[in-house]
């Protein structure tokens, strides 16, 4: 005879959820970009302009805590002419023997050339924002309160899903997935012959989430491109966010072999 031997058998099946979510916040951008030939006054104007900006979305309606400072910098400009206007030389020579030669573009008899350093002429500071629109309606109401109050404000916008509202759907696909699967478990069971209350559930790993790998991009996308590049989203498109799990289920114990 052969001893009877007896295994736990497993069964592995994969579900799958789905839940449609539509964007229901827009973040715009803004930015405001200064110009001149002091880099301290050029500074001092761009936040002033910024300010502007910030005192005109609020009383559109924008709430503080929407809004948040992305960038601010402050950038020497090179070249000849430049915004100071005096463009005496794109290139100054720094030769410790003749420093009065400094921008002197040609080297005396004899005088070894010295390295070509190009000569700051001006300065740019940018500015930008990231502002939360939470009613779409407003965007336009939103921007052009913005464009009132600094003219050259650049400007983009995107269509984002409030977090609050991402995790409710996260949640709701989980749970389908988890549903799925264990009605796919129950029907494999039954057809082996098992009641399917003796299937149980040991454990559930997470598949992808394309949801989340869209907005990821989409949001790191436009926030790369910034508001000075106009590249501004379509009307918000239904999404659908989808969870995978993988589930593992044990079922009664099975002899095998005959005595």
């Amino acid at each position: 005879m052969k001893p009877e031997e007896t295994v736990i058998p497993g069964l592995t099946v994969q579900g799958r959820g789905e839940v449609k979510i539509t964007p229901d916040v827009a973040r715009i951008l803004l930015g405001v970009s200064s110009r001149g030939a002091d880099g301290e006054r050029v500074a001092r104007d761009n936040a002033a302009a910024m300010r502007r900006v910030i005192d005109a979305v609020k009383r559109a309606g924008v709430e503080q805590k929407d809004i948040q400072t992305r960038k601010v910098a402050l950038t020497p400009q090179y070249g000849q002419g430049g915004f100071g206007g005096g463009g005496r030389s794109f290139y100054r020579r720094r030769v410790a023997s003749a420093p009065a030669r400094a921008f002197n573009g040609t080297p005396a008899a004899g005088e070894p050339a010295a390295p070509r350093y190009p000569a700051v002429n001006g300065y740019e500071a940018t500015s930008t924002l990231r502002i939360s629109v939470r009613q779409l309606n407003d965007v336009g109401k939103v921007l052009a309160a913005a464009s009132k109050a600094v003219p050259n404000v650049a400007s983009t916008y995107f269509f984002d899903v409030d977090p609050v509202a991402a995790a409710t759907a996260r949640k709701d696909a989980l749970r389908e997935a988890v549903a799925d699967a264990m009605e796919k478990a129950r029907t494999v069971a039954e057809a082996a012959g098992v009641q399917p209350g003796e299937v149980r559930l040991i454990g559930v790993s997470l598949g992808k989430n394309t949801f989340e790998s869209w907005i990821e991009a989409s949001v790191r996308n436009q926030e790369a491109a910034g508001p000075f590049n106009h590249v501004n989203s379509g009307p918000p498109q239904e999404q659908s966010l989808v969870i995978t799990v993988t589930a593992r289920f044990t079922m009664p114990p099975l002899p095998l072999g005959t005595p």
